[in-house]
């Protein structure tokens, strides 16, 4: 996996430590229930965070499953939908900024980036990618309050 460098790798019980640190209740219960779910599903899981803590990386590696764009029409939709969810628990706006899709018949890549923002705490984004390659796939989800692109990260990781 190709990351920036300015990410440190966290274990599950290091990264479980961190969410205790999180100042907003409602924040700190959706991100609990998000490391939850990834936690407890099949498949490793892995976590990473800047220094300055500006931006989380989670990866979860999933079962082989190479799809389509019609695929990934759905995967949009409903990302968008959890999306517009949690931001209502949590006062909160999310607003898909892009979506796409590029595949050949050996990797398959989708992204969806969303801008959160609410009146209390910064404006951030979530930028989510789904890859199928080499009979891996993986989802790897940015979260930051930076707006920032990772399509060159993404095209530089070689899924072996």
């Amino acid at each position: 996996m190709y990351l920036p460098n300015t990410l440190q790798q966290y274990t599950v019980d290091q990264y479980a430590g961190l969410l205790g640190a999180i100042e907003d209740s409602v924040a700190r219960q959706t991100e609990i229930m998000r490391f939850n779910i990834l936690k407890y599903s099949k498949k490793n899981v892995y976590f990473f965070r800047t220094l300055n803590h500006t931006t989380d990386v989670s990866i979860k590696m999933m079962d082989y499953y190479p799809f389509s764009k019609e695929d990934s029409r759905y995967m949009s939709a409903l990302l968008s939908q959890s999306c517009q969810e949690s931001a209502s628990v949590s006062n909160s706006t999310c607003t898909k900024l892009k979506s796409g899709y590029s595949g050949n018949k050996q990797t398959q890549a989708f992204m969806a980036k969303y801008k959160i923002e609410s009146g209390t705490e910064p404006t951030s984004y979530a930028t989510i990618y789904a890859v199928s390659s080499n009979y891996k796939s993986f989802i790897i989800t940015f979260r930051s309050m930076l707006n920032r692109k990772y399509n060159t990260f993404i095209q530089k990781t070689i899924v072996k």
